[in-house]
């Protein structure tokens, strides 16, 4: 599993991200944001995520643990990048 840390918000991925809010950009890349501890790993079980993205403090926690057996590349972002594209808390 590839693994990477995001701490800009100039970065290309974040900027991606961003655009995922435009539903006109979500059909046209074939690509949403799914949220929740339960809907992520049901999604993961299934092997239907192109990209797990976390926040560093879910990194570290044993939720994440949990959900490490997916072979999806995983983003890791920054507390703060996160929150910005996060409606759950």
């Amino acid at each position: 599993m590839k693994e990477e840390l995001i701490t800009s918000k100039n970065n290309e991925f974040v900027k991606y991200l961003s655009a995922l809010a435009d539903k006109r950009f979500r059909e046209r890349e074939g690509s949403f944001v799914m949220e929740g501890f339960r809907a992520v790993s049901e999604a993961a079980d299934a092997e239907r995520i192109q990209k797990m993205i976390v926040s560093q403090s879910f990194y570290a926690s044993a939720d994440y643990r949990k959900l490490r057996g997916s072979a999806a590349p995983v983003v890791i972002l920054a507390d703060n990048l996160f929150q910005k594209f996060s409606d759950t808390q």
